[in-house]
Formats: structure tokens, C-alpha cells, sequence
């Protein structure tokens, strides 16, 4: 019986392959988690849009002081809930405070399984307060 030299065994041939199919199934889960992250990150910088409109909304026609306001949308689905109020007087904006309002706005979505939130804070000027005419 004659041995070919140039030939690989049984038992190297498997070793091979399984290193190969060990270095495919790496590169196959970094890529279905990187297309994962990629999905996460662009449905949040969607909804961060639609905050940042919001607060673009609320910063030209504030609600009222202490008043929530919340805005439920279906599509895509996502709740937005805006709050303003006054600068506390113990805040290092104080001087300001006859000034100033804080818009809080906040949005809240689902993500697959998770509950996903944003926030943004802006100042708004206080509007100037209605001058009563006094009839005599």
C-alpha cells in the first residue's frame, strides 16, 4: 500500500474546518450586532428629531406655567410630554427668574422589548405680564 505524503488526514481536515467555522460564526454575531446597534440608534435619533421639534414648538409657544402638556403620536409611536416651569429661587439662575421659564420636554417610546426616553431642557423667555387698563 502506497502513502501519499502531499495528502492532509482526516483529523486535520476537521480541525480546519472547525477553526473556520468558529472564525464565521464570530464575524456573523459581530455583524447581526452591529446591524442591531445600527437599528437602535437610528429609531433614537428619529425620536430625537421629534423632541427636538417639540422643544422647537414649545420654545415659540410655550404652554402655560406648571402646566404638562403631553402629545401622544401613532406613527411612529411615541409620547412627548412637555412641563414648564418657573426657575426656582434657589437655582443660580434666581436672578433670572423674572425672566426665564425651564421647558422640560421628555419623549418615551417602545423599542422592541425596551422602553426607550429622551429629555431636553430649554429656557424660554417669560412672557411680559398683561397690563390691566384702569377705567376712572
Amino acid at each position: 500500500m502506497m502513502h501519499n505524503k502531499g495528502a492532509f488526514t482526516l483529523l486535520e481536515v476537521l480541525m480546519a474546518l472547525g477553526i473556520v467555522i468558529m472564525a464565521v460564526s464570530i464575524i456573523a454575531n459581530l455583524q447581526i450586532r452591529s446591524l442591531d446597534r445600527m437599528l437602535r440608534d437610528r429609531d433614537d435619533l428619529e425620536k430625537i428629531f421629534l423632541l427636538k421639534r417639540t422643544v422647537y414648538e414649545s420654545f415659540l409657544n410655550p404652554p402655560q406655567d406648571q402646566k404638562k402638556g403631553t402629545t401622544k403620536l401613532e406613527d411612529p409611536e411615541v409620547t412627548l410630554t412637555t412641563l414648564v416651569e418657573n426657575v426656582s429661587s434657589k437655582s443660580s439662575l434666581a436672578p433670572l427668574k423674572d425672566r426665564l421659564r425651564i421647558v422640560r420636554t421628555r419623549a418615551e417610546w417602545k423599542l422592541m422589548k425596551d422602553k426607550r426616553e429622551a429629555s431636553m431642557i430649554t429656557f424660554v423667555p417669560k412672557p411680559p405680564a398683561e397690563k390691566k387698563e384702569n377705567k376712572t
